[in-house]
C-alpha cells in the first residue's frame, strides 16, 4: 500500500486463445513456427511481412488460416509458460 491507502495492482496480462502454424523459409529451407491470436475463418488468407530467424530474410508469406496478427516467431531459445519462473 502506498500513502493514500490504495494497493499497487499490477494488471495481469490476459491470454487469449492462440492458434500455431508452421512455415518454411524459401531461401535457407529452416522450418519455424508462428504464434499468433485465433482468427475466425474467412475467404481472404492473412498475408504477412515475416522474418526467418535463421538466415533473417524478409519476406510475405500467407499465414495459415487460423493464425492472424499480432503473431510472433517461436524458437527454441523461447521460454515456455512450463520453464517460466513465478
Amino acid at each position: 500500500m502506498d500513502q493514500s491507502g490504495r494497493r499497487d495492482v499490477t494488471p495481469e496480462r490476459r491470454r487469449l486463445p492462440g492458434a500455431i502454424g508452421y512455415l518454411w523459409c524459401r531461401q535457407c529451407k529452416a522450418r519455424f513456427v508462428v504464434a499468433g491470436r485465433r482468427r475466425g475463418r474467412r475467404d481472404t488468407p492473412a498475408i504477412e511481412l515475416v522474418v526467418c530467424p535463421e538466415c533473417r530474410a524478409a519476406r510475405r508469406m500467407v499465414l495459415p488460416p487460423e493464425v492472424g496478427a499480432p503473431f510472433r516467431i517461436v524458437t527454441p531459445k523461447d521460454r515456455t509458460r512450463e520453464e517460466q519462473a513465478p
